[in-house]
């Protein structure tokens, strides 16, 4: 009677084993985006917010500068200001228009830091770790300038409201007081292998900022690279890659991984020590 009552526990006791492997090995899901041609406009209209079609986890676009002025006399402000994401094709990447630049093919319609400093505010609809940045067409490799760029995360209490509203007024030195995090500066990576920027941080965050890079973020972030340039930086935006961040309480620990695996087998050990009936 005791044999038969193991025998029909122990399936029981191996699904349970199982369900907790499988709960952990569906704690990340990698995904890597290709940014041009995904997201809105397709063409060079223009617009304030790119929607990106892309699988989950779903991602908004918004474009940022303090450059401000007029296209003839072009000049950096002091607080960011909603800008334009242009698409420029498969090869090139996106590229921001800020209030005092062409989009023409005079330009400058890169994301640069020449008349102040643009970025790609990401929002992404659940927590990522953002692992890899691809650029495209770069200062690097088309002349004598640079393509380093700056990556932060939000780590703050009270994130943005929204893509539209995310930087409105603030300066770019207060981000780093205002709840985000330098994640890291990456220099040249124009220069680097496929054009792709590592990041090796931890960091989880539905709001990431890619911009081009400036000092006045602070150096706090692991900064990696070919070495940061005191030049113009330019460059256009090809893809990003990351994976997942799990839900709260949803992955257990290793530690009680390896507990509950211990405690399945004591159970087995105890039926099998004793004596038949």
């Amino acid at each position: 009677m005791r044999i038969a009552k193991m025998n029909r526990l122990l399936p029981v006791t191996v699904s349970l084993g199982i369900a907790v492997i499988s709960t952990s090995a569906m704690a990340a899901t990698d995904w890597n985006y290709s940014l041009s041609g995904s997201c809105d406009p397709a063409v060079n209209s223009g617009t304030y917010v790119a929607q990106c079609n892309v699988a989950a986890p779903d991602l908004t676009m918004s474009g940022w500068s303090t450059g401000t002025g007029t296209v003839s006399a072009p000049s950096a402000g002091t607080t960011f200001a909603a800008a334009k994401i242009y698409d420029w094709g498969s090869s090139a990447g996106l590229g921001i228009v800020a209030r005092n630049e062409d989009p023409n093919s005079t330009g400058p319609h890169s994301t640069d830091n020449k008349y102040g400093t643009d970025a790609f505010l990401l929002n992404f609809t659940n927590k990522v770790d953002l692992e890899s940045v691809k650029i495209g067409w770069n200062g690097t490799d088309d002349f004598s300038a640079g393509s380093d760029i700056s990556i932060l995360a939000y780590t703050g209490n009270t994130p943005p409201t929204s893509p539209t509203t995310g930087l409105s007024g603030l300066t770019l030195t207060a981000l780093t007081s205002s709840g985000w995090t330098l994640v890291g500066n990456y220099g040249q990576v124009g220069g680097l292998t496929n054009n792709t920027a590592t990041i090796t941080s931890t960091v989880t965050s539905s709001w990431w900022l890619i911009s081009a890079y400036n000092s006045g973020y602070g150096n706090a972030g692991s900064s990696s690279g070919l070495g940061i340039l005191a030049s113009n930086d330019y460059f256009k935006l090809l893809s990003v890659a990351g994976n997942n961040a799990p839900p709260p309480n949803q992955t257990p620990e290793p530690g009680s991984i390896a507990l509950a695996g211990i405690g399945l087998l004591g159970l087995l050990a105890s039926w099998r020590r004793k004596p038949k009936a």
